[in-house]
C-alpha cells in the first residue's frame, strides 16, 4: 500500500496514464512491484530480531508447598518461595546484538540487490517492446511500398503491359511481409505483458511505451560512463564475512551460560514437644555453569570457516563482475559499430537505389521484379539495424546492472568501488 501511495505521489501522471517512457517505467516498478514491497518486510523482520537479541531473560518465581496432613500427620508443613534471575555475564547479549545489526544490514543489501535486478528486467522488457514496435513500423512502411508495386502491376496488367505473374509475385511478397508482421506483433504483445507484470499491473491494464531505441541508448551511455561499482551483493558478501566473525564471538560467549542469582524465602512449621513451632528462613542462591565439556568448539570452527568462505566468495564475485562488465561492453561496442555501418552505408544506398528504381519503373526502363528484390534486401537491413540497436541497448543495460549504476537505485549502504581500490593499491 505504501509503495502504491509513493507511486501516486511521485508519478501522479501515471495513475491514469496509459503510456510510459523508459525512465517512468523504472521508477514505477521500484515503487509498485509487489516482490519489492514484500522484500522490504525482510528488513522489518531483521529489525525485530535485533530488538529481541537485546532483551534480558525473564525472572523466574519458584513456589513450593509440603505438608504431612495429606498422610494424616500433625500439621507440619513447609512453604518456600524464590525469585531467580539469569544474568548474561559473558557479553552474550552485546554480541548477539552485533550479529543482529549485521543481519539488518544484510537484509537491506538483499532488498537493494533485488531492486537492481528488477530494474534490469524492466529495461530488458522495455527494450524488447521498443524493438518490436520499431520493426513493426519499418515493416508497415515496406508493406505500403509493396502495395504501390502491386497497384502499378495491376494497372499495367489491365493495359496489357504486365503479366499476371508479376502481380502475383507482388502479392506473395506482401503475404510474406504480413506473416512477419504478425510474428512481430506477437513479440510486442509478449514483451508488453512481461513489462506489466514487472510494473505490478494487471494483465488487463492499458499500457504502451514511448520513446526510441536511440533515446534509450543515450540514457544508458550516460549512466555507464563511470567505472565505479555500486553493487549491494558485494556489500552483502563482505557483511556475511563480518557476520560470521561476530557469530564466532557469540559462540565463544555462549560457552559461558548465564549465571542464575536468586533470593529464597522459606516458612516451616514443625512439631516440637507436642507444640507446633514456626520458623522463617531467608537465603540467597547463585548458580554458575562451568564450560568443561562443551565450549561451543564446533560452532566456533564452523563460523571461522564461513568467514573464510565469504572472503573467497567476495574475491570470486569481483572477478565475475569484472568479466560481466567487459563482456557487455564489448557486445555494446560491436553492436553500435554494426548499427553505425548500416545507418551510414546500407540505408542511404538502399534509399538512393529505391529512388532510381522507382523512376526507372515509371518510365518502363525497369521491371517491378527488381523492386521486389530490393524490398527484400531493405527488409533485412532495416530489421537488422533495429536488432543491432536493441542488442546495444540490452548490452548497455547489462553494463549498468553489473555496475549497479542506475540512478533510481537507493545507495544508502556502503559503496564498494572496486576500480578505485585497485588504483589506490597501484599508487602505493
Amino acid at each position: 500500500m505504501r509503495g502504491l501511495l509513493f507511486a501516486v505521489l511521485l508519478l501522479p501522471g501515471l495513475a491514469v496514464a496509459e503510456t510510459m517512457d523508459f525512465q517512468q517505467a523504472q521508477k514505477y516498478a521500484l515503487f509498485n512491484n509487489p516482490s519489492i514491497r514484500a522484500a522490504y518486510h525482510s528488513i522489518a523482520e531483521a529489525r525485530g530480531r535485533l530488538l529481541q537479541a537485546g532483551l534480558w531473560p525473564n525472572p523466574e518465581i519458584d513456589l513450593a508447598y509440603r505438608s504431612d496432613v495429606f498422610f494424616g500427620g500433625d500439621g507440619q508443613d513447609r512453604i518456600a518461595a524464590g525469585l531467580a534471575q539469569r544474568l548474561p555475564w559473558s557479553g552474550r547479549l552485546a554480541r548477539a546484538q552485533t550479529v543482529s545489526r549485521l543481519e539488518v544490514a544484510i537484509a537491506l543489501t538483499e532488498v537493494r540487490d533485488e531492486e537492481r535486478r528488477l530494474v534490469q528486467e524492466v529495461q530488458g522488457s522495455f527494450i524488447d517492446n521498443l524493438a518490436a514496435v520499431e520493426k513493426t513500423s519499418a515493416l508497415k512502411r515496406l508493406i505500403r511500398s509493396v502495395d504501390s508495386l502491386i497497384a502499378l502491376n495491376e494497372a499495367r496488367r489491365q493495359a496489357g503491359q504486365a503479366s499476371a505473374i508479376a502481380v502475383n509475385i507482388g502479392k506473395v511478397e506482401k503475404e510474406g511481409l504480413r506473416q512477419r508482421l504478425v510474428a512481430l506483433e506477437a513479440d510486442q504483445g509478449a514483451s508488453l505483458a512481461t513489462l506489466k507484470g514487472l510494473l505490478g499491473l494487471s494483465p488487463d491494464a492499458e499500457l504502451s511505451v514511448k520513446g526510441s531505441l536511440t533515446e534509450v541508448i543515450s540514457a544508458l551511455r550516460r549512466s555507464t560512463g563511470s567505472r565505479k561499482l555500486y553493487r549491494p551483493d558485494l556489500v552483502r558478501t563482505s557483511l556475511e564475512a563480518d557476520a560470521a566473525g561476530a557469530e564466532a564471538a557469540l559462540a565463544r560467549a555462549e560457552a559461558w551460560e548465564d549465571i542464575t542469582v536468586g533470593v529464597e524465602y522459606e516458612f516451616e512449621r514443625t512439631l516440637e514437644d507436642d507444640a507446633l513451632m514456626n520458623e522463617n528462613f531467608l537465603g540467597f542462591r547463585v548458580a554458575v555453569p562451568l564450560p568443561v565439556w562443551n565450549r561451543n568448539q564446533g560452532t566456533v570452527a564452523e563460523k571461522a570457516a564461513a568467514q573464510q568462505r565469504a572472503h573467497q566468495n567476495l574475491i570470486a564475485r569481483q572477478i565475475a563482475i569484472e568479466a560481466e562488465i567487459n563482456a557487455s561492453r564489448v557486445r555494446a561496442v560491436k553492436s553500435a559499430a554494426v548499427a553505425a555501418l548500416i545507418q551510414k552505408d546500407s540505408l542511404p544506398l538502399l534509399d538512393e537505389t529505391r529512388g532510381i528504381l522507382e523512376s526507372a519503373i515509371q518510365t518502363g526502363q525497369a521491371d517491378t521484379t527488381e523492386a521486389i528484390t530490393l524490398t527484400n534486401q531493405e527488409i533485412e537491413q532495416r530489421l537488422f539495424f533495429v536488432e543491432a540497436l536493441a542488442t546495444e541497448a540490452q548490452a548497455l543495460s547489462a553494463v549498468e546492472a553489473s555496475l549497479g549504476a542506475n540512478g533510481y537505485l537507493n545507495r544508502d549502504i556502503f559503496i564498494n568501488t572496486l576500480h578505485e581500490n585497485k588504483s589506490k593499491s597501484k599508487k602505493r
